[in-house]
C-alpha cells in the first residue's frame, strides 16, 4: 500500500477504474443548474446531468472547492498514517479560491504533510499528471518525489478541445462573446487549446466535421513533439458523453500518426459545463 496519498478534484477525465485501482481520492465541485446543486459522478451520473443540461434553458456553473471539504479528507488520510499529494485544478484563469483552499486546510491542520501542486491545466492533461503521480505513489516514491513528477508531466502537457457549441466556454468566462458569436454562426467545429502556463484558452482552427477537427488535433500534437523534440506522447482522450464516434476517431487517427505510449479512454463529469455537449478533446503529455 502505497504511503502517499493522491487527492484531486472531478476536471481530470480519468475513468473510473483507474481512480479506483490507484486508490486516487477524489473530490468534485459543486455544479449549479437552474438553481439545483450537483457534484456530477457523486449524486448524480454524468449521463443524466448531460440529458438535464440538453433540457435546460440555461447553462450549468461551476463553484470552488471549499477549505472544510479538503480539511476532511486530509485528516482521514493523515489517520491511516499518509503523506498527501493534492493535485488541483489551474489556478488563476479557472479556479483560484480551489488552489487556495486546498493550501488553507493544509496550513490549518497541525502537523499536516500534505503539498499542493498546481497543474496550471484542467481536465484531460490535469489528469495525466494525476495518473502518473498516483503511479509513482504506488512504487514507493517519496511525497517531494510524487510531487515533482505531477509537475513535470503538467509542465510538458496541453489540452486540446473541439468545441461544437462555444456559448458554454464564453459562458464560464474563457473566452469573448464574438468568439462564441461566431462559431455558432459558421456551423463548424472551433477547436482551442490550453498549454500549461499560459492562462489563456486560445483558438487552434476550426473543422468542418469530426474528421477534420481531429486532423487538426494531430497536426498540432505533431508540431509540438517536434519542437520538444519528443518521440512519443501519453494521451487520454474523452467526449462528454454523447459524441464516442469523435472519440474513437481520435483515438484511430492517434494510432495511424503518432508514436503512442499510452491512450486512454477517459470519462467527463463536471467538464461538460465548459466543453458543453458534442464536444470532446485531448490531454497529451510530451515523453522525452
Amino acid at each position: 500500500m502505497a504511503k502517499v496519498a493522491i487527492v484531486t478534484c472531478c476536471p481530470n477525465a480519468l475513468p473510473d477504474n483507474l481512480l479506483k485501482e490507484l486508490e486516487i481520492t477524489m473530490l468534485f465541485h459543486p455544479v449549479t443548474l437552474e438553481g439545483k446543486e450537483y457534484r456530477v459522478g457523486e449524486t448524480i451520473s454524468p449521463e443524466d446531468f448531460l440529458t438535464e443540461v440538453k433540457a435546460s434553458k440555461g447553462f450549468p456553473k461551476t463553484a470552488a472547492m471549499n477549505v472544510e471539504r479538503f480539511a476532511e479528507v486530509y485528516r482521514k488520510l493523515m489517520a491511516e498514517g499518509k503523506s498527501i499529494v493534492n493535485i488541483t485544478i489551474a489556478g488563476g484563469i479557472f479556479s483560484q479560491p480551489t488552489v487556495d483552499a486546498a493550501r488553507e486546510a493544509a496550513n490549518k491542520i497541525e502537523g499536516a504533510d500534505v503539498t499542493v501542486v498546481n497543474t496550471m491545466l484542467i481536465a484531460h492533461p490535469m489528469g495525466l499528471a494525476v495518473l502518473e503521480a498516483a503511479r509513482a505513489a504506488r512504487e514507493g516514491k517519496s511525497k517531494d518525489e510524487v510531487a515533482k513528477i505531477a509537475q513535470e508531466v503538467a509542465s510538458r502537457s496541453a489540452l486540446i478541445m473541439a468545441l461544437p457549441n462555444l456559448e458554454y466556454l464564453h459562458r464560464g468566462g474563457r473566452i469573448g462573446k464574438a468568439r462564441a458569436l461566431l462559431g455558432s454562426l459558421m456551423k463548424v467545429i472551433p477547436i482551442a487549446i490550453l498549454r500549461y502556463g499560459t492562462q489563456t484558452v486560445e483558438p487552434l482552427g476550426r473543422g468542418r466535421n469530426i474528421q477534420q477537427a481531429n486532423q487538426k488535433m494531430i497536426e498540432t500534437i505533431k508540431a509540438d513533439m517536434e519542437k520538444s523534440r519528443a518521440k512519443r506522447i501519453k494521451a487520454l482522450i474523452a467526449d462528454v458523453g454523447d459524441n464516442p464516434e469523435a472519440t474513437e476517431a481520435l483515438k484511430e487517427a492517434l494510432k495511424k500518426n503518432i508514436d503512442c505510449e499510452e491512450i486512454i479512454i477517459g470519462k467527463m463529469r463536471c467538464e461538460i459545463v465548459h466543453l458543453g455537449p458534442g464536444g470532446w478533446g485531448i490531454g497529451y503529455y510530451l515523453v522525452k
